[in-house]
């Protein structure tokens, strides 16, 4: 089932009260338990490769080895580097997929169409003003909102600036969010990402769905309730 195949409409408003986003709830805990086991999995196959090659190392070339010269810092600044952005790009891909779902079961809840006034740009910002204002959702809090939308520059930073953060017209905005994340600079105008970030770029993500189906929950016991 994708967002833009499934016929919302069609399921009909009692279905999606009765059956409480519970399909939605499956499928996005099932892929962010796969993403995060994508991590632990990529994080260890680095640290491992690492100490190894280290060891390696120590054996050429004795106790007195120049690591300023033979460290092999390929595994964290190269390998891992780019396993962490692929990381973060499938969470926020993940993220806007089932955000989507979430928004598209609302609407044929409500059977109201969009929000008035202007139209966001993006899936994020499109969801949060139909969900907050046309849908009264009381969850997420307006700060998980804020750093979905964040996470999001930073997953189009990587994927359209290669991780430069001086060509993105959201620099101020990027720059402000990572001096508040954990595992995550800009040296040298580039994104850096370490496991820290990746970690709590997962667990905010884990967050704001939990907070989007109390939401969904709340709205289909008020409908109930109202008859």
């Amino acid at each position: 089932m994708t967002p833009d195949r499934f016929d919302y409409g069609a399921a009909g408003r009692e279905y999606w009260i009765s059956e409480r986003g519970e399909i939605a709830r499956y499928l996005v805990t099932s892929n962010l338990a796969d993403l995060r086991r994508f991590l632990d999995e990529v994080e260890d196959f680095v640290d491992r490769a690492e100490s190894s090659e280290v060891e390696d190392i120590r054996r050429r070339f004795g106790p007195n080895v120049e690591w300023a010269e033979h460290y092999p810092v390929h595994w964290q600044d190269v390998i891992g580097a780019q396993l962490r952005q692929a990381f973060i790009v499938s969470l926020m891909s993940a993220t806007e997929w089932h955000t989507t779902l979430m928004y598209e079961a609302t609407r044929a809840l409500l059977q109201v169409q969009r929000a008035p006034g202007r139209r966001p740009r993006g899936t994020l910002g499109r969801s949060r003003q139909y969900l907050t204002r046309v849908a009264h959702y009381a969850t997420p809090a307006a700060d998980v909102w804020n750093s979905m939308e964040s996470l999001y520059l930073v997953r189009s930073i990587l994927v359209h600036n290669a991780a430069m953060l001086d060509r993105s017209r959201e620099r101020a905005n990027v720059t402000q969010f990572i001096g508040t994340a954990p595992g995550i600079d800009a040296q040298s105008g580039f994104l850096t990402i370490r496991k820290e970030f990746c970690v709590f770029a997962h667990s905010r993500v884990e967050e704001f769905f939990a907070g989007l189906h109390r939401g969904f929950v709340d709205l289909c016991q008020r409908l109930e309730a109202a008859g």
